[in-house]
């Protein structure tokens, strides 16, 4: 050996203890999480952003809707007629929440 000697540890005890509680690499693991949480902010104004611009030029994301101005028009003239919203549901092949959603006060 060249003179050094190890330390005894204690039970349970380990050098990982150390790195873990000494300033430097408390300040490296802060640095890392202040630079993602930095990103995460970066990719979501950057989001807003393009979600803005798309809005904008008049499009919209998500899923088509089932429900058009055509259907919803049939169904309020089946509601009319006295069917029961899960017969006009059926006969439309949409959900009764679908239905009901679109129609509104009309139910």
């Amino acid at each position: 050996m060249s003179g050094r000697q190890a330390a005894p540890l204690a039970v349970g005890e380990s050098e990982a203890t150390d790195r873990q509680t000494s300033p430097q690499p408390l300040a490296v693991a802060t640095g890392r999480s202040t630079m993602a949480e930095f990103e995460r902010s970066l990719i979501m104004e950057r989001t807003r952003a393009g979600l803005d611009a798309a809005k904008a030029q008049g499009r919209t994301g998500g899923r088509p809707s089932v429900v058009n101005e055509d259907v919803l028009t049939v169904a309020r003239a089946m509601k009319a007629k006295g069917e029961s919203v899960s017969a006009i549901a059926k006969a439309l092949g949409v959900s009764r929440a679908t239905l009901y959603r679109h129609l509104g006060d009309d139910c």
